[in-house]
């Protein structure tokens, strides 16, 4: 390859190419290393799960008031109907206590029922998140399979973009090259732009005639007169 401008066209190319399958494989990497799928998937099961131990404690400790009170209740009936209380002010204090321990039991047990409601809707949000976790764990290792091999593809053409690049930048003076990569720089990765008729292809601006003619016909190095870019008409 011995029209320098063109060259320098080849060797961006190649280098662009390099550039966009390096940022591909560390999204790649991330993605392994992160999926955030699983993540929520797995911080809403941890969440499901304390709900539902702290439905179960309630349910738990509501039927251990319940039983308690219960045994109360019949302790103070055994007690009423024993014939061993002799005087009425104390039987009416007896009555009166255990009708205040079953309305306080009739409250508890409608808590009780709609704990347990509460409870099973918190079993059927586990089960979900569990199966939830499971699905998103599935898509991760077959997207994982598939970045995978993605990877071992990209690899295999960055190396051989690479190698074709040191095919040819040999044939690049220093001088040149240095200009080259400086620009590169400066420009976003593009540092030699494709000439069209009068036109850059970067920036849209029409070249003198005498420009154009010196890039149709020599090895010289040419600069677009807006954006500053080597240009090549090859």
């Amino acid at each position: 390859m011995d029209h320098l401008p063109s060259t320098l066209y080849a060797i961006q190319t190649y280098e662009l190419a390099v550039d966009e399958d390096r940022s591909r494989l560390e999204d790649i990497e991330q993605a392994l290393a992160h999926d955030p799928a699983v993540a929520s998937a797995q911080s809403t099961l941890e969440t499901s799960q304390k709900d539902l131990h702290a439905a179960e404690a309630d349910v738990q400790n509501l039927e251990l008031e319940i039983a308690g009170l219960t045994e109360k209740i019949q302790e103070v009936d055994t007690l009423l109907y024993s014939g061993e209380i002799k005087s009425p002010k104390e039987l009416q204090e007896r009555q009166d206590e255990v009708d205040s321990l079953r309305r306080r039991l009739a409250t508890l047990e409608e808590t009780l029922a709609t704990a347990k409601q509460v409870r099973e809707e918190r079993r059927d949000a586990h089960r979900q998140a569990e199966a939830d976790l499971a699905e998103a764990k599935t898509n991760r290792d077959t997207s994982s399979r598939s970045m995978l091999a993605e990877r071992k593809e990209l690899e295999a053409r960055i190396q051989s973009n690479l190698k074709h690049r040191k095919a040819i930048v040999k044939a690049v003076p220093d001088k040149m090259l240095k200009m080259y990569r400086t620009m590169r720089k400066r420009k976003n990765g593009q540092a030699v732009a494709k000439l069209e008729g009068a036109t850059c292809t970067a920036c849209k601006i029409e070249q003198p005639s005498s420009a154009i003619q010196q890039i149709l016909q020599d090895d010289e190095i040419v600069t677009c007169v807006g954006c500053g870019r080597i240009l090549t008409s090859r």
